[in-house]
């Protein structure tokens, strides 16, 4: 048993067939056909919580279909002037901690290291950026030029007011460490100089421990009482056996409110879902990488979930500020250093669990009709 979200489920329904007065020939089908499974099969991956660029011909009068698809999906996406189709990322909470985190980072930046004059040209926010190149070597996750990071630092130079990516933050979940160093690489060596400085959080999560525990009378017990107290109908007929087993008296399609459900549940269900039915053990470092000699450097590492082992070093104001910039500051010390916080980041973790474990048994318990694609449903 697993739980998908909306974009996933559809994702695995049969190859779109173009029908109608548009109906493309062969050769225009077998386009349609690859350009559809190979969106399928990154929204299936779990590459899905990482952005994907895909070559396209959008002036085609086919390519209208692959839109239809992604409309379905619910995914979001555009598309530039090179024909390069941008499918955005669909990060859950536990992948989202690094860029929560980050926002942390940031105001204890502006509070405790930097002087006003530098501070109030530091932001922070999320933006693609075309970079110049790709990275070669081991990795199971699609390239793209354009690339969307967890989260960024931006740098205004209060001269010309270019603003400048200087630190960029990059969350794995389930995703190898090859494909976060690949990542990694393309920011530092294709980014014409900007990123100075890349964080990147390596999560990941023990499916097979959990696929253990979702097989036991403990996760048996704590599903059946999910079910009968937040379950609507169709999840109660999903899995009927659950109820029955547990010896809850099952009514069948009952009609229920679903208004009051909805209400209630979100209120009442987080008091009884216990995070290790829905979430796998979970693993996290933390590493800092930095160009040196022209080449990446990794500056430090720490794990820091489910305990903390080391310490990272600091970053520095001169990662933050660019040297272009730095002289516009009377008397610049770009020694000035900041320690991570990660404690902080380790309770931004826990809250990203907690809220995946509390959506995924939202979906167990309450999937939506197989007919209605407007909502998350149930693999």
């Amino acid at each position: 048993m697993s739980v998908t979200s909306r974009s996933r489920a559809l994702a695995s329904k049969a190859p779109i067939i173009v029908t109608g007065p548009h109906k493309p020939d062969s050769e225009g089908q077998q386009e349609l056909d690859e350009t559809i499974r190979i969106i399928k099969a990154h929204l299936l991956s779990r590459h899905r919580e990482s952005s994907i660029g895909i070559k396209v011909d959008h002036k085609s009068r086919h390519f209208g279909q692959v839109t239809q698809f992604l409309d379905r999906t619910g995914v979001r996406y555009d598309i530039d002037d090179q024909d390069i189709l941008f499918i955005y990322a669909m990060p859950s909470s536990i992948h989202q901690s690094l860029g929560i985190f980050a926002v942390s980072c940031l105001n204890h930046l502006k509070n405790e290291i930097l002087i006003p004059e530098e501070a109030r040209n530091l932001e922070v926010g999320v933006t693609s950026l075309r970079l110049s190149g790709k990275i070669k070597g081991k990795g199971t996750k699609r390239q793209a030029s354009k690339k969307t990071p967890d989260q960024t630092f931006f740098f205004r130079d209060p001269q010309t007011h270019c603003r400048y990516r200087t630190v960029i933050f990059e969350a794995g979940f389930s995703e190898t460490h090859d494909d976060l160093v690949r990542d990694m690489k393309q920011w530092l060596l294709h980014s014409r100089g900007e990123v100075q400085l890349v964080i990147l959080a390596d999560i990941n999560e023990d499916k097979k421990q959990l696929l253990k525990q979702q097989k036991s009378e403990t996760f048996r017990d704590h599903a059946a009482k999910v079910l009968k107290d937040f379950g609507n109908p169709l999840g109660r007929r999903k899995h009927t056996e659950i109820l029955m087993a547990d010896n809850r008296v099952y009514q069948g399609d009952r009609a229920r409110d679903i208004s009051a459900l909805v209400e209630r549940l979100h209120h009442e269900i987080d008091d009884v879902v216990q995070v290790e039915d829905w979430i796998g053990p979970i693993t996290a470092d933390l590493e800092l990488w930095v160009l040196k000699d022209s080449e990446p450097y990794r500056r430090g590492r720490a794990r820091v979930f489910p305990g903390l082992t080391g310490r990272l070093p600091p970053i520095y104001t001169g990662d933050i500020i660019p040297l272009s910039c730095q002289g516009s500051f009377p008397n610049f010390d770009a020694s000035r250093k900041l320690y991570l916080d990660l404690e902080e980041f380790r309770c931004c973790l826990l809250d990203g669990i907690r809220d995946d474990a509390v959506e995924r048994a939202y979906d167990f318990a309450c999937p939506n009709s197989e007919d209605d694609e407007e909502e998350d449903h149930q693999e």
